[in-house]
């Protein structure tokens, strides 16, 4: 991708200089490079996500400043908003708080589904973020889903801020698992 975006800014280059009179013989000609992905090139290219049309349409409406998007308005852009919410949660980056959103709204919008995925992030170092996302809003996830995740969060990696954030629900059910876990 870097490189069509080099050979297109060169192509550009030129042009604008041929249109300006410039000399173009001073400048050398782009090198060709075969794009044909190689079996290497899958596999190095972690990176390279591309969303498709739904999911660029929760992205857009996401990462929208102001206002701040409404999650029943996003949902109503796609057929599947969990699919889109998930694929912005693990694959985007920037903004930041973009997939912070798109977990806000899993979570709002769908809590028996988004329970595996708060369930995964607990027990993943990297996903603090999230998990402290998600112990917020235990407070609304029907209960036998919020104390899995409960158990989940003061079991891994986030344990210590899970007793913190679980201590302070207003679930007593909920409390009770940070008390019994000190």
């Amino acid at each position: 991708m870097q490189l069509k975006c080099i050979h297109i800014a060169s192509l550009v280059l030129v042009a604008l200089l041929s249109a300006c009179g410039g000399d173009t013989e001073a400048i050398p000609a782009a090198p060709v490079v075969d794009e044909t992905p190689t079996e290497q090139d899958a596999s190095a290219d972690d990176g390279a996500w591309n969303a498709d049309g739904d999911v660029t349409k929760v992205l857009t409406a996401l990462s929208t400043k102001t206002p701040e998007p409404r999650c029943q308005d996003v949902e109503k852009l796609v057929a599947n908003p969990i699919d889109a919410y998930r694929q912005i949660i693990a694959n985007v980056t920037e903004p930041g708080f973009t997939p912070m959103r798109a977990a806000t709204c899993l979570i709002g919008a769908h809590p028996r589904d988004a329970e595996a995925d708060a369930l995964i992030w607990a027990a993943d170092p990297a996903k603090a973020s999230l998990t402290t996302l998600v112990l917020g809003r235990l407070d609304t996830l029907p209960l036998d889903s919020a104390k899995k995740i409960a158990l989940a969060a003061l079991a891994g990696p986030h344990a210590e801020i899970a007793s913190v954030r679980i201590g302070r629900l207003r679930t007593p059910e909920l409390k009770a698992l940070a008390a019994q876990n000190e």
